[in-house]
């Protein structure tokens, strides 16, 4: 594939392989608020667990961007980068590990995960949230 242009649509089948039809429904270009998810799987036996993949061809910042806001639906979120450049994804691996988006190198004909997502967000109980406003308006007055 030297000197060829590859596509981010290219990417989706080769993604696929990781998500089987027969675990998986595949849903692609979901609206999320201002923007698209390039492609969603929810599992059939559970289907309440999704995950979401943001394409890349080698932009793996904005691809980070786009997956942390993806976590607002699903439980997983990845990014897929093309493997000629997922090195520079991967020198960046504390940083995706911090927002629990996990990472994907994409070949011609399959992928693989190089880093599993992971929920990092704390979750707080509404008094808790409460307390903290509270806390941080008091410092105010």
């Amino acid at each position: 594939m030297i000197g060829i242009k590859v596509s981010e649509s290219e990417l989706l089948q080769p993604v696929l392989t990781l998500f089987s039809e027969s675990r998986y429904w595949h849903f692609e270009q979901v609206p999320l608020g201002r923007k698209k998810i390039d492609l969603v799987c929810v599992e059939r036996n559970a289907p309440n667990a999704s995950t979401s993949v943001e394409l890349k061809i080698s932009d793996w910042r904005r691809a980070l961007w786009q997956a942390t806001v993806n976590f607002q639906l699903a439980e997983q979120s990845y990014i897929a980068i093309w493997h000629k450049y997922i090195h520079r994804a991967a020198r960046e691996i504390d940083l995706l590990k911090t927002y629990g988006v996990g990472l994907i190198s994409v070949y011609p004909e399959a992928a693989e995960f190089v880093l599993v997502s992971s929920d990092p967000v704390q979750r707080f109980s509404r008094y808790a949230k409460r307390s903290w406003y509270q806390q941080l308006l008091e410092k105010c007055r």
